[in-house]
């Protein structure tokens, strides 16, 4: 069975690997696995709260 750590892991290496490939920044990157990590830490976080997480600040901070 694999662990939520693992789990975690192999989700994190392919948002670094999808996010080179399509060229969005490292820094980007990174800020979708801390969103996602902090959802999984939390089980009353929806999908409308992590979209949310993903847009804020990326319209140039307005």
């Amino acid at each position: 069975m694999i662990s939520q750590e693992m789990f975690f892991n192999l989700f994190g290496s392919q948002v670094r690997q999808l996010a080179t490939a399509n060229g969005i920044t490292d820094a980007d990157a990174e800020r979708v696995i801390l969103i996602f990590s902090e959802a999984m830490k939390n089980p009353y976080m929806d999908e409308r709260q992590i979209y949310q997480r993903l847009v804020e600040n990326t319209d140039g901070g307005e």
